[in-house]
């Protein structure tokens, strides 16, 4: 619809035009949230070896501190053999 069509038209026809355009809107907003909430729902937590035939070895690892001291290999410092 133009600007011009828009003109021609009185002000309690505009009024229900925008209440239709309202009622719709609802209409889509409650659609969008229903298909939202149907997305979230079918969607499966990752797969680790609590819920799935995978070995423990696979499972993602948590996230160590990053001042965890690293254990050293080898003699000692200053070793003498």
């Amino acid at each position: 619809m133009t600007q011009d069509d828009l003109a021609r038209l009185s002000r309690e026809e505009l009024i229900e035009m925008i209440l239709a355009e309202h009622a719709q809107l609802e209409t889509l907003r409650a659609d969008y949230e229903a298909l939202k909430l149907k997305l979230e729902k079918g969607k499966k937590p990752p797969t680790n070896s609590g819920n799935s035939s995978q070995p423990p070895s696979r499972d993602q690892k948590v996230s160590l501190p990053k001042d965890r001291k690293k254990r050293r290999h080898g003699p000692p410092a200053r070793h003498v053999k």
